[in-house]
């Protein structure tokens, strides 16, 4: 078995544990005690973890990249542990930020040895693999905590785990060989065109990306009833979305990266105003889908643009600056959207969040086709 073949399998059976839980999560913990004051504060503690995590990985430890993989995984496993046994929220969100941070930064390096040829398609391959293996997670998910209980649920994740890490610690043909980070590839990001494009895809994808978190969950449980609801809607969701992350790999490999953005920004924007405004299942299950659908059709062009726009030497130190920028983007959202959560205002939310994000979209309108070329490469 090839290391690619490898890294999907470690990613299919990643996604299944991480998705049978994914939409839960925030309604266990309201469900456990915590306010929502303490869920925003979990989360903005997850993403500060996840900044933290991403930092150290990339600064000294991807020469040993399968071995890291392996590590996230592992910590993944202990936050489970640590929703069954209830443990400190404190220190499951420290957790839960330590191991996505590591598992995702080892992820978006690995992207950069897919063939150059078509790497755009090869990453929206990846990420529908990564959704197609989440069908089944949510129903599962939402059967054993209507039926049995979360307990078993966060049992079953944990085992599912087991493994994602024995095929991740077989991934080895990568060149990990990463010893230190070419900070002047920074430098010439900051101050270049094309750089500012890929800083409004990482800003851009860090606020539409904050919803499917907390808000969604929390909406789709006051109109679902019940966990099992939440998981059938969520897997068909799914269902929907594994095809989308193919089919923006291919835009962006015949280089409309910004249609593709203007279009996914109008699509997300309306999406956040039907599912604000959503009263029944139906109506947010569309606006949900369309959601997915154009946070699908960003995610292949953004990692794509920054992927071809620099040498593999060099890619680390934007991967790092991304990272960083991602999630200082998601906690500062949530930070300043957790008084109207608090007052229950989640429709006002929505329709915020639709407001800045269409607005983007007039930005990407303004600015020069010709600087979303994936064939410049800028920064080396």
């Amino acid at each position: 078995m090839d290391t690619l073949n490898r890294l999907y399998i470690t990613e299919i059976f990643r996604s299944i544990s991480h998705s049978s839980i994914g939409i839960f999560l925030p309604i266990f913990l309201l469900k456990a005690g915590l306010n929502l004051s303490e869920l925003s504060l979990f989360f903005i503690i997850m993403f500060a973890f996840n900044i933290l995590s991403s930092t150290l990985s990339l600064l000294f430890f991807m020469n040993k990249g399968h071995i890291l993989m392996a590590l996230s995984l592992l910590i993944r496993g202990f936050f489970y542990y640590s929703l069954y046994s209830y443990l400190n929220w404190h220190i499951m969100a420290l957790t839960f930020g330590l191991a996505i941070g590591l598992y995702w930064s080892v992820m978006d390096l690995a992207a950069i040895y897919l063939p150059k040829s078509n790497r755009g398609f090869k990453i929206g391959l990846l990420y529908s693999l990564m959704n197609t293996a989440s069908m089944i997670g949510p129903i599962i998910g939402g059967f054993i905590i209507t039926y049995i209980g979360y307990g078993e649920l966060f049992v079953i994740s944990l085992l599912l785990l087991i493994p994602a890490v024995l095929s991740a610690l077989l991934i080895r043909r990568f060149n990990w060989n990463f010893k230190k980070i070419d900070f002047s590839a920074l430098k010439n990001y900051l101050n270049n065109k094309t750089g500012l494009i890929i800083l409004l895809f990482t800003l851009v994808y860090g606020v539409i990306s904050v919803p499917g978190w907390i808000y969604q969950p929390v909406l789709l449980n006051q109109l679902a009833g019940t966990e099992f609801n939440m998981g059938i809607i969520q897997t068909i969701v799914n269902i929907l979305v594994s095809l989308s992350y193919i089919i923006a790999g291919r835009f962006f490999d015949r280089n409309k990266a910004r249609i593709l953005l203007i279009s996914a920004l109008i699509m997300e924007g309306l999406s956040m105003i039907i599912i604000g405004f959503s009263k029944s299942v139906e109506v947010f299950t569309v606006g949900s889908w369309i959601s997915s659908l154009s946070i699908a059709l960003i995610a292949a062009p953004f990692w794509g643009l920054l992927s071809r726009s620099i040498s593999r030497e060099k890619y680390n130190a934007l991967i790092l600056f991304t990272s960083i920028a991602l999630g200082g983007v998601r906690m500062i959202s949530i930070a300043l959207l957790e008084p109207l959560f608090v007052i229950g205002s989640i429709t006002l939310i929505f329709t915020i969040l639709s407001i800045i994000i269409i607005s983007g979209a007039v930005i990407v309108y303004l600015i020069p086709e010709e600087l979303f070329s994936n064939k410049n490469h800028v920064f080396d």
